[in-house]
């Protein structure tokens, strides 16, 4: 059992950690294919950037309205949250491996998803009640 901040800051991290590796993916991306993309990669970041916000919002909220101050770690999350997580680690692990998706979407979509869910994670810290 731990402390509720700490299931907001194991939150945060994970969505950073993932942002960031998602974000690697599409900066290298971009340097193999040498395109500019950066603009597409600002409207992919703007887009899901509001929904991230608005969904860590959400779980902060549900954290910090838990009945006891203390509750085991992988409460961090809801069911449907793990769900959410499988499913997108595989349908990016599906996508990367289909040679007929071009270089040019992994490096704009990815590298505006990684920064959105980046930013998500680093929001989160605002989140935690003192």
């Amino acid at each position: 059992m731990v402390h509720k901040k700490w299931l907001i800051i194991t939150n945060a991290l994970v969505w950073a950690a993932a942002g960031i590796n998602i974000a690697r993916f599409g900066i290298t991306a971009a340097i193999e294919d040498g395109t500019c993309v950066w603009l597409w990669s600002i409207v992919v970041f703007i887009l899901f950037s509001l929904m991230f916000l608005r969904v860590i919002g959400k779980n902060a909220q549900r954290i910090n309205a838990m009945e006891h101050p203390k509750a085991p770690l992988y409460k961090f999350l809801t069911v449907k949250g793990y769900l959410i997580i499988a499913f997108m680690m595989t349908l990016g692990i599906v996508l990367r491996h289909l040679s007929s998706i071009p270089t040019s979407f992994f490096a704009y979509f990815y590298t505006g998803l990684g920064l959105a869910l980046c930013l998500a994670g680093i929001s989160s810290f605002w989140k935690i009640q003192r």
